[in-house]
Formats: C-alpha cells, sequence, structure tokens
C-alpha cells in the first residue's frame, strides 16, 4: 500500500486549492487525464464555496444577532457547498479511484491540508501488466 499526497497549493494566497499537477507516485500514468479532471473539478468547488457574496455576510450577520443558533435551524451556503464537494468526493472514489485499485480519503479529516490517495499496488500491478499485455496482442495483430 503506498501512500499518495497532495499538498494545497499556497500560490494564490489561502484559498483552497490542491497542486493540479498528477503525481509521480501513481505508477498509472493513463490515470493523468481523468486526475486533471478531478482536481480541477474539485479545485473550482472549492473556489465557489469561498466566493464573497452578500448572501454569506448576511448570514454572519443573523448568526451573530442570533448567538451562532441560526447554522442549528438554517444550512449556509458553505455549509450546502462542503456537503456537495464531499458527495463528489464519494463519488469519485466509487466511480474513478475504486476501479483503479486506490482510495481517495477525505480532505476536511485532515483540515484540508492535503488530498490524500492510498494505492494497492498488488492491484495496479495487475492492471499494468494487462494493459501491456493488451497492447502487446494488439501491435502483435498487424
Amino acid at each position: 500500500m503506498v501512500e499518495v499526497v497532495v499538498e494545497r497549493n499556497y500560490t494564490d494566497g489561502i484559498i483552497t486549492r490542491f497542486q493540479d499537477a498528477f503525481p509521480e507516485q501513481i505508477p498509472d500514468k493513463s490515470f493523468s487525464s481523468q486526475w486533471t479532471t478531478f482536481i480541477t473539478q474539485l479545485n473550482q468547488m472549492f473556489s465557489e464555496a469561498e466566493t464573497f457574496s452578500y448572501v454569506c455576510v448576511l448570514e454572519g450577520l443573523l448568526s451573530a444577532l442570533t448567538l451562532y443558533s441560526l447554522p442549528l435551524f438554517y444550512e449556509t451556503k458553505a455549509k450546502k457547498k462542503f456537503k456537495e464537494i464531499r458527495e463528489f468526493l464519494d463519488t469519485s472514489n466509487k466511480t474513478i479511484f475504486s476501479p483503479k485499485g486506490m482510495e481517495l480519503c477525505d480532505p476536511f479529516a485532515n483540515g484540508l491540508l492535503f488530498v490524500c490517495i492510498f494505492c494497492c499496488l498488488l492491484v495496479l500491478a495487475l492492471l499494468t501488466f494487462f494493459l501491456e499485455l493488451k497492447i502487446i496482442v494488439h501491435n502483435g495483430a498487424r
């Protein structure tokens, strides 16, 4: 089992954004395009969640006026977006990562400092072997 850690990207300040370069520790290079699509969409969702709006200001003021009991009865814009991000992560884990022998850990568990991916080397080795075998058989058919 290999642990791949994708750190936050602080080039734009403290905005929640993860590095979009393909991690070199992942041996399956055919996964590169799926990774780029996934991380771009994840970064976009965090950008939308942290966007300044008057609704957020109003929610903050109402929370302060109600002694912060408003979030008990009303789901804020940021909370809705974070819930959507968690659902996206769960769906991505089931459709993208699990079939490749990988597991994506919830970045909320570590305070959004990094995205952690666990790779099962046996599954990846078998996938690579069968992919190479398919290429050899395909090239030999010419």
